[in-house]
């Protein structure tokens, strides 16, 4: 293995152990320009408007139910359930709804609740790069083989962002009132420790930040 991997990664850890800012423009330049091999992560989030949520509005928090793969509608009750956590923070009324085909029946099961603003949420990208590690493959002619490629080359891990939406709807007009999107980019630290937990924890505190009429 050439020295630069290791070297990197060193580098990575050393950053992230300094307190580096995911939130700057400097790290946003760096994961821009060197994507995994970037020393340092960023977060970034993006609104079309400017829609404030007043403290005294009843909020109702939804994923829709698609026919992807259970573990993809895992991910989006997941990041469902971190947003109503960090939404509940804030506001006093928030509430959880099951699962819905379209955005007119979460309307009407928000209207059902008597729901100011309804929030849909959806992952759109989630981070499948592991942390570095040894792994022992079975080798086609017999015997085993170390290397820190995994064994299974078609599930060899591709990129290391999390990507996510969440859209924002007058309940009782049904009106598209703002649309906000956050990521995460790892950098090199996505391959020294696992951390998708705090990454959707942060970008759920960045989002009712910005939501939130005390920012």
């Amino acid at each position: 293995m050439s020295l630069r991997f290791p070297l990197l990664v060193w580098l990575a850890f050393l950053m992230a152990s300094q307190g580096c800012s995911f939130n700057s423009k400097l790290a946003s330049a760096s994961t821009d320009s060197m994507g995994e091999w970037s020393p340092v992560g960023s977060r970034q989030v993006s609104r079309h408007t400017r829609f404030t949520l007043a403290t005294h509005y009843r909020l109702a928090v939804i994923t829709l139910a698609t026919n992807r793969e259970a573990a993809v509608d895992s991910l989006d009750s997941g990041f469902s359930q971190e947003l109503l956590r960090q939404l509940q923070r804030h506001y006093l009324v928030v509430e959880e709804l099951a699962p819905v085909a379209s955005v007119d029946a979460a309307l009407s099961s928000a209207r059902a609740l008597d729901a100011d603003i309804l929030l849909v949420a959806k992952v759109q990208r989630w981070p499948d790069i592991a942390p570095v590690r040894l792994h022992e493959c079975e080798q086609a002619g017999g015997g085993t083989q170390m290397g820190v490629t995994p064994c299974d080359k078609k599930n060899k891990p591709t990129q290391g962002e999390m990507a996510l939406a969440v859209a924002l709807y007058d309940v009782r007009d049904g009106r598209a009132v703002d649309a906000i999107n956050a990521r995460s980019r790892r950098g090199m630290s996505a391959f020294v420790y696992e951390n998708a937990a705090t990454e959707l924890e942060q970008l759920c505190k960045m989002i009712v930040g910005q939501l939130s009429p005390q920012r």
